[in-house]
């Protein structure tokens, strides 16, 4: 009994095939530029647009990296934002309520006896 299928066996000498081609067509002047057009044509983008999102992708990491540096890492220029930043503004304090004694003297001297 052997450890391989046959179906897995076939597979595999399909597969290493496959590579010895590639490996003798590569392994030339005429299979490297075979391979720079399979790689052009694989990319969906192609170089330069790909080199483009490269460079976008970098500027949307950086620009907030070190705009967090610049600002965070230094506290005088941090509490300068917040300071001008004021998001909650409350109120001036008005006058307290009543607290709970005044509130039963009020109610003793305001009540109304029954006549």
């Amino acid at each position: 009994m052997s450890a391989v299928s046959s179906k897995e066996a076939r597979s595999f000498v399909v597969l290493e095939k496959r590579f010895f081609e590639c490996e003798r067509v590569f392994g030339s002047a005429k299979g490297r530029q075979e391979e720079e057009l399979v790689r052009e044509k694989m990319s969906s983008v192609g170089r330069k647009k790909g080199l483009l999102e490269v460079f976008k992708f970098a500027t949307y990491v950086a620009i907030p990296v070190v705009m967090m540096y610049a600002f965070a890492n230094n506290s005088e220029n941090l509490e300068k934002i917040i300071r001008n930043r004021s998001y909650v503004v409350y109120p001036p304090e008005g006058p307290r309520p009543p607290s709970g004694d005044e509130i039963r003297d009020l109610i003793k001297k305001n009540k109304v006896t029954p006549s």
